[in-house]
């Protein structure tokens, strides 16, 4: 039984109020799922974007708690508010899993099984399993753990290079997969430095580019990033103090700093955020980095050159270690040096500001980028710029409102500028819009109007397939006839214009979208009228030999 069980009360004192809402919205959505008690360690599985992993130590009065999404801000992120919300409402009990009663009865079974038993057991599995059997090989070798890295290594470049046939492909996939499944195993049998050494050895043997790896040409990125990430879970999964972190820290900086390769440096950088929890882990990576940006940042950057591109690379990780850190005097120095030349920069410093109530100083920063870079489409920047505005400057906030609905049309932004603009200016915010938007965001911003007439007119005009597919469902019984006639006409002209079985299959799916206007006489002597016109194509009469006119 969990002895600290967190309140509401204490679990609002860890994080942010934005953090807090979502996270009970979260609970409620249950996406907190695999909600694993063991002792005072908790685990739990929280689905956001993508499946994060959460860990928390609850033995002290103020929890320990980790995830592995990329929340980068003040307090819990709401993945550890929802989890700490799952356990605040049930009693430690209901959270015993299938896989702990299943692992209870295996050590049952183990202690009363007899060596010739489990003799037989292994022979008979080995025979079934060559893989079994070399994963049992390389468990008992008692060498270090530098030669078993070799081991795992070796063995996954043997079946990296055993791959052939026409599924060559897929037999790489299934070898990593394989080794993932086994550090996986290790893993859930807290036997976490082995799966490190399963996780290790995928990276490095992606990395170094075996043969096989390299014929995908960067395919294989994807699996790298698990794995070194994977890797630096599980070291964190182990417990050790900072004396025996230490070493891995050292190995992931080394494998950043040398570039090893280059283009996975990101990946080394998220592994080395996991990695370092606690303060003297991040100190010691701030004496490793600092050297690296020596007299980089001694004064404001100036934006366009590959030498800054680099620095700023250096000063992403930089500004990560002195957040958790708290060294805010020197993070908010480091920002006025930096933050005018990098739009990730920019908005994670107006973050910072606003988070600290400095929200007018956050305004400055992001209206200061988005004009000196006029014309990029930065729609985060102007989010932000929105949301600060709001109940502060209702002129700015509409004004910023409009250009953000300009440069990414949805539903959403509309609603909200619709809200927001006084009704005597909408006609103006209206005009405005009809002048810079076009296509499918014009068609779409009359629709969200209800302005099927211009909307219509506007499909008409377009003299594309793909739009009239598109919008046959909304606009198509404005004047059926008319619409008829523009995609019959586009229809008969696509259709000249190529032959084969692929080009005539599509011009048939239009003809399909036509059952949908009711005008099936008229559809039906549209088909006639293309049979006639093809008859010297027997593809294309084969083809459409198969559609019926509903």
């Amino acid at each position: 039984m969990i002895r600290l069980r967190p309140t509401k009360e204490k679990i609002k004192s860890f994080c942010n109020q934005q953090s807090y809402d979502r996270g009970v919205r979260y609970l409620s959505q249950g996406r907190v799922e695999k909600l694993n008690i063991k002792g005072e360690s908790v685990k739990a599985k929280v689905r956001g974007s993508q499946l994060y992993e959460v860990r928390l130590e609850l033995d002290e009065p103020d929890f320990d708690a980790i995830c592995t999404c990329p929340y980068d801000w003040g307090g819990y992120c709401k993945h550890i508010v929802a989890t700490l919300l799952k356990l605040s409402e049930k009693d430690s009990e209901e959270f015993e899993t299938s896989a702990e009663k299943r692992a209870a009865k295996v050590d049952e079974t183990l202690r009363q099984a007899t060596a010739k038993e489990l003799r037989s057991f292994l022979r008979r599995e080995f025979k079934r399993n060559s893989k079994a059997e070399r994963r049992f090989l390389l468990w008992l070798d008692e060498s270090s753990e530098e030669n078993q890295l070799e081991n795992y290594k070796r063995e996954l470049r043997e079946l990296l290079d055993s791959a052939t046939g026409d599924d060559y492909r897929g037999e790489i996939n299934k070898a990593i997969y394989s080794f993932f499944d086994m550090a996986r195993d290790y893993r859930e049998g807290d036997d976490f430095m082995e799966a490190a050494t399963i996780y290790r050895a995928v990276a490095e043997v992606i990395a170094e580019g075996t043969e096989p790896i390299d014929n995908f040409s960067g395919y294989h990125g994807d699996e790298f990033g698990q794995a070194i990430n994977e890797f630096a879970e599980s070291v964190v999964g182990a417990g050790l103090d900072f004396s025996e972190k230490k070493e891995y820290i050292d190995y992931l900086f080394e494998r950043y700093n040398k570039k090893d390769p280059d283009y996975f440096e990101d990946y080394y950088v998220e592994a080395l955020k996991t990695i370092c929890v606690g303060e003297r882990d991040y100190r010691h990576w701030k004496n490793l980095m600092r050297p690296l940006l020596e007299d980089r940042v001694d004064s404001k950057l100036q934006g366009g050159t590959r030498e800054n591109y680099e620095t700023i690379q250096l000063v992403k990780p930089w500004i990560h270690i002195l957040k958790n850190l708290e060294e805010e005097n020197e993070l908010e120095e480091l920002y006025e040096k930096v933050s005018h030349a990098n739009s990730d920069l920019c908005l994670d410093y107006a973050k910072w500001l606003s988070d600290k109530d400095r929200e007018g100083t956050a305004i400055e920063i992001l209206e200061g980028y988005l004009q000196q870079s006029e014309g990029s489409n930065r729609t985060d920047l102007r989010e932000l710029l929105v949301e600060l505005y709001e109940g502060r400057n209702p002129k700015k906030h509409v004004a910023n409102l409009i250009k953000l609905y300009k440069d990414k049309p949805n539903k959403e932004y509309y609603r909200e500028l619709k809200s927001a603009a006084p009704d005597e200016k909408w006609g103006w915010v209206r005009k405005w819009l009809e002048d810079k938007l076009y296509g499918y965001d014009l068609i779409d911003f009359y629709l969200l109007e209800g302005d099927d007439q211009n909307a219509f007119e506007e499909v008409m005009k377009s003299e594309n397939l793909r739009i009239m597919q598109n919008y046959i469902e909304d606009l198509g019984q404005h004047d059926p006839e008319k619409y008829f006639d523009v995609y019959a006409e586009l229809i008969s002209s696509f259709l000249a214009e190529d032959t084969g079985r692929r080009h005539y299959r599509e011009a048939i799916s239009h003809l399909r979208e036509l059952n949908k206007l009711d005008l099936s006489d008229r559809l039906q002597e549209l088909v006639e009228r293309l049979k006639r016109e093809n008859d010297n194509r027997p593809a294309f009469l084969d083809e459409i030999s198969s559609f019926r006119v509903l």
